[in-house]
């Protein structure tokens, strides 16, 4: 065999390689994640004058003395981890009884890989299902109607802060 024939032979494995590589990265690997949290908790003002949203049942202190922050809000923190943009619509919670809650997300909709947003809320209805364990699903929702769910470990969690 001549060289001109092995080194072309060798020229088209790699290429070929090469085509199913991008193929494979851009259609499999290439897509969009969120990564959603949710925790109880309060929010707080630092030393700065900036709000913070802080844990339930951390012990924080103010003027000398010590305080543990209670379960007044559910905080939402939604961080796409893909390598695409992507636009949130909502948070929605589906209920074991039929019902639905729906949280419109208006601050900082469309995330742009390895940005987050957050929003919280005090609703009692949703507190009142977390409570009792009630929740059947947890999600975000982005404009094109995908779903995104919240692990079972972060509701499980938030459920134990408000005990």
């Amino acid at each position: 065999m001549e060289p001109s024939l092995i080194i072309s032979i060798f020229a088209l494995i790699f290429s070929i390689a090469s085509i199913v590589w991008n193929i494979i990265r851009d259609i499999l690997l290439d897509s969009i994640k969120l990564s959603p949290r949710i925790f109880m908790g309060e929010e707080i003002h630092d030393d700065k004058g900036m709000q913070r949203a802080v844990s339930a049942g951390t012990r924080i202190s103010v003027m000398d003395s010590e305080k543990t922050t209670h379960a007044k809000k559910a905080f939402f923190a939604i961080t796409n981890i893909g390598r695409r943009d992507i636009e949130i619509d909502c948070i929605r919670a589906e209920y074991t009884n039929g019902h639905s809650w729906y949280l419109p997300i208006n601050e900082k909709r469309y995330l742009k890989p390895y940005e987050s947003t957050n929003a919280n809320t005090e609703n009692l209805e949703l507190k009142e299902h977390l409570k009792n364990k009630t929740i059947g699903v947890l999600y975000v929702q982005d404009t094109k109607g995908k779903k995104w769910n919240f692990s079972n470990n972060d509701i499980f969690n938030a459920s134990k802060q408000l005990n």
